[in-house]
């Protein structure tokens, strides 16, 4: 650029800075242009459904990418998921179940008799919808762990599900539920009310709405123990830098 040189004698000559815009003009990448190097990730959750437990605790929270569906292998983009399997009731006795327990189930496999076995995540006394998960541990038996030896491969046990047509779900408290319902949808009705349970069930049961062996985890946060009620609402923010 050329210098412009003032007509007549100016003591004190304005001085110009030019501002040059970006290639593509201001505001096509705001977040480079301001600089910017953290993002947060929100979310907040309540007993607006029932998707999330309200009798339980959490000391940990994670990002997780490009999780796929329960079946197939298309990419899970609703906007929240539940990784539970659930079980609705129509009967069962007057002991609630404690988180953590193993509940299990006889189930007829073709003529031999075997064993569901699960662990309590959650229990809804009003929907009577016990959620449960299945850790590692349940695919070893007693003479077998997941300890790297001969053996560990043909030693693990084939994990049943849990069947509507199957014998009374018992925990180890005491609890029992005698009989699975035949509820197929989304929604419940108690006492005259319309409640989202979050999860699409089939004659009483549900599966997770997501394949928990895909995606990758790529954050997680360790926090103090957060305990949980019906009436709580929980904000969660994420600060990740780049």
């Amino acid at each position: 650029m050329g210098s412009i040189q003032p007509s007549g004698n100016i003591s004190n000559p304005a001085k110009l800075i030019p501002i040059i815009p970006p290639s593509k003009g201001h505001g096509y990448d705001l977040y480079k242009e301001l600089g910017a190097d953290k993002v947060m990730i929100y979310s907040r959750f309540d007993d607006s459904s029932r998707d999330f437990p309200i009798n339980t605790k959490f000391c940990q929270i994670g990002v997780l990418k490009n999780p796929t569906k329960f079946v197939g292998i298309e990419t899970f983009t609703d906007s929240q998921f539940s990784g539970l399997y659930a079980i609705n009731f129509s009967t069962v006795n007057n002991i609630l179940p404690t988180i953590g327990e193993k509940i299990t189930q006889n189930v007829t496999v073709g003529i031999s008799t075997r064993i569901a076995v699960g662990y309590v995540a959650s229990y809804d006394s009003d929907t009577k919808v016990l959620k449960y998960f299945r850790d590692r541990s349940l695919y070893y038996g007693s003479t077998h762990d997941q300890t790297d030896y001969v053996g560990v491969s043909t030693g693990g046990n084939t994990n049943i599900n849990f069947s509507n047509s199957g014998g009374t779900v018992v925990g180890e408290s005491g609890f029992n539920g005698t009989q699975i319902s035949s509820l197929s949808g989304i929604t419940t009705i108690v006492n005259g009310s319309i409640i989202n349970l979050g999860v699409i069930f089939n004659n009483g049961l549900a599966n997770p709405e997501i394949n928990k062996k895909t995606g990758d985890i790529i954050y997680i946060d360790n926090r103090p123990l957060v305990s949980r009620n019906i009436r709580q609402k929980e904000d969660i923010k994420i600060i990740l830098e780049f």
